[in-house]
């Protein structure tokens, strides 16, 4: 099992790959990630990802969405290799910019094995997709203690979240408010 990812790196797709004793690779280009660079970055990430996976004929892959891209390079590569995929989709993979490709993602989370989600709103869209679909929540890590920050004395808020779609931001802001 591999589980790739394309992004310089992240510590959820090394836990889960250690949990699950597969090996971990992040397929990454240019420091800088822009809206520009975009098209080259995906060319480039789509040939060291058809090598990478070439090189090491995993039986399946596990792929992080966004972006769709990545996992329909992987789609590709099974197809080819007669390997199998999975799909670990993030909150967004099914907003913002990258909903106008979901037809693309509807297409491969059918032929996907399995879809990963983190909560059960994009566990329903892809139940709803006919798509096969589970839950892996996020995961707490240990993680060191990189500096300290003065809060202010009379009210503060920390939120722990990625401010995306499925986030409770309003509710966070009203409750502020009162």
């Amino acid at each position: 099992i591999i589980f790739l990812k394309w992004f310089p790196y992240d510590k959820r797709n090394d836990a889960i790959s250690s949990a699950l004793n597969a090996e971990c690779h992040f397929v990454s280009v240019f420091k800088k990630r822009t809206y520009w660079n975009a098209p080259i970055r995906y060319v480039v990430q789509f040939f060291k990802t058809i090598v990478l996976l070439a090189g090491k004929r995993p039986d399946v892959v596990i792929v992080t969405n966004p972006p769709i891209f990545a996992a329909g390079t992987v789609a590709l590569y099974c197809v080819l290799s007669n390997s199998r995929y999975i799909i670990d989709s993030h909150s967004g993979a099914f907003g913002g910019k990258w909903k106008k490709f979901d037809a693309a993602h509807k297409i491969l989370s059918r032929k996907a094995l399995v879809n990963i989600s983190t909560n059960t709103t994009f566990e329903n869209i892809y139940r709803k997709w006919n798509a096969r679909a589970m839950i892996i929540s996020d995961l707490v890590f240990e993680m060191p203690k990189t500096n300290d920050i003065e809060l202010g004395k009379y009210f503060n808020i920390v939120c722990i979240c990625s401010f995306d779609m499925d986030e409770p931001i309003e509710e966070i802001i009203l409750a502020a408010g009162e």
